[in-house]
């Protein structure tokens, strides 16, 4: 079942208060990473645990929460 006009508004409405997004960009130069990250499916969740891993190893290091 389609989403409804209502549902669509929602949807729009929380994301816009409750989700950040960033952008990447892939230049020329990095155009092998780029093929390398979609060869092997990695797109957002796969940036976003990355982040996430290296967030938890710099505040276990530093003992900040």
């Amino acid at each position: 079942m389609k989403d409804g006009d209502a549902q669509k508004r929602a949807t729009a409405k929380y994301r816009a208060a409750n989700v950040a997004t960033v952008n990447v960009r892939f230049y020329p130069a990095d155009r092998d990473v780029f093929d390398w990250m979609t060869a092997n499916g990695y797109r957002g969740s796969w940036v976003r645990d990355l982040i996430r891993r290296e967030y938890e190893r710099d505040t276990e290091a530093s003992g900040r929460q």
